[in-house]
């Protein structure tokens, strides 16, 4: 089983610092699964523009430098993870039981997601 925990870690990789509080962190993660989400939808013609859009005019109004970051974002998944076809549907940061931070995300493949969506 693919972890998409590791993968979207792996994707936002460029926007990562090592110094990011754990806010910040899950904020890079979540502006990862827009991007991701955003190309899937495209690739699966997925009937989600319109909320995705939402989220994405939400993050750049919030946070205007995030567009260039969002763009190169979407190049990166068509580029280098044009394998992965998963729909992200939950990203959080976790305690785990020794107290360390885990990123959790949760998937679903898009097509069984779409058919979610039409039920």
């Amino acid at each position: 089983m693919t972890s998409y925990s590791r993968i979207l870690i792996d994707f936002i990789k460029p926007l990562l610092n090592g110094r990011e509080s754990e806010a910040d962190f899950l904020l890079k993660a979540q502006s990862g699964m827009i991007a991701w989400n955003h190309v899937v939808t495209d690739e699966h013609n997925l009937p989600l523009e319109v909320e995705l859009k939402q989220l994405y005019e939400q993050l750049t109004r919030s946070h205007p430098d995030s567009v260039a970051n969002l763009n190169m974002l979407v190049i990166r998944k068509l580029m280098y993870f044009s394998g992965y076809h998963q729909f992200i549907i939950k990203v959080e940061s976790r305690k785990k039981p020794e107290g360390s931070r885990t990123l959790y995300v949760e998937s679903i493949e898009a097509e069984k997601f779409r058919k979610l969506l039409s039920n």
